[in-house]
C-alpha cells in the first residue's frame, strides 16, 4: 500500500472482508430513522414564524403556558461605561440563559432519541463462551512470553 500509495479506509476494508468471507457486517442497517417531527417552530420578537430544528440566532419568545412569554436571545450586551448593575442588564443575563437553556433542551432530547435508537438496534446478545471460529488477523513477529 506505502508503494502504490494507496489509502483504504478501514470500514471499506472491513466491509469488503466480510463480504468476501460470509461474515455478518455489524454496521449494515445502523442508520438512525427519525419517526417523529424534527423540527420546531419559532416565533421572533418581531412576530415572524420561523421552521427549523434549532433556535434562530435572533431574539425568540419561549410560551412555557398560555398566559406567560418569555424572551429569549442569544446575544446581548452590556453597557462597559456604567459601573452599577440596573435591572436592565440583569434581564438581559436571563434572556441569554433562556436562549441557551432552549438549546440545551433541543440537544437533550436529539441525544435521547439517538440513544433510544442505538439502544434497540444496536445490543445484540452474545454468548460470553462463544469465540471466533478463525481469527480475523493474524499476529507476526511477536514476541511470546516465557
Amino acid at each position: 500500500m506505502i508503494e502504490n500509495e494507496i489509502n483504504l479506509y478501514f470500514f471499506d476494508w472491513f466491509k469488503n472482508y466480510n463480504e468476501e468471507h460470509n461474515l455478518e457486517y455489524p454496521f449494515s442497517n445502523k442508520e438512525i430513522y427519525s419517526l417523529e417531527k424534527v423540527t420546531s417552530t419559532w416565533k421572533t420578537m418581531n412576530n415572524e414564524i420561523i421552521e427549523s430544528k434549532y433556535p434562530p440566532l435572533q431574539a425568540i419568545k419561549l410560551q412555557p403556558s398560555t398566559d406567560l412569554e418569555i424572551e429569549a436571545s442569544p446575544y446581548k450586551d452590556i453597557r462597559i461605561e456604567v459601573r452599577q448593575i440596573e435591572t436592565k442588564d440583569i434581564k438581559k443575563l436571563h434572556s441569554q440563559i433562556n436562549y441557551s437553556n432552549t438549546v440545551l433542551t433541543i440537544m437533550t432530547k436529539q441525544l435521547t432519541r439517538v440513544e433510544n435508537s442505538t439502544s434497540s438496534s444496536y445490543h445484540k446478545e452474545v454468548p460470553s463462551s462463544s469465540r471466533p471460529v478463525k481469527p480475523i488477523y493474524n499476529l507476526f513477529n511477536v514476541p511470546q512470553k516465557e
